[in-house]
């Protein structure tokens, strides 16, 4: 599990919307780095947060189930 107290979730985004959504954490929540989780089979969300300068970091399973997915990560 993953907690932040000034944190918050973006989900099905795209790359149009990226300067927003990577300007917004840093000004407005005052976060030092942001992550995303896909799974490790979406080749489009792994080449969108690639483009978006997110670094791969490692496998986790944040979930109760058996799922793995790949956590990225950029410090802002």
């Amino acid at each position: 599990m993953i907690a932040e107290t000034n944190s918050f979730i973006i989900s099905k985004f795209t790359i149009d919307n990226a300067p927003f959504f990577l300007k917004l954490p840093k000004e407005e929540f005052k976060l030092k780095i942001i992550l995303a989780i896909t799974s490790p089979s979406n080749n489009n969300s792994i080449k969108l947060i690639k483009k978006l300068g997110l670094s791969y970091q490692k496998r986790i399973k944040p979930f109760d189930d058996d799922e793995e997915v790949l956590l990225f990560a950029k410090t802002l």
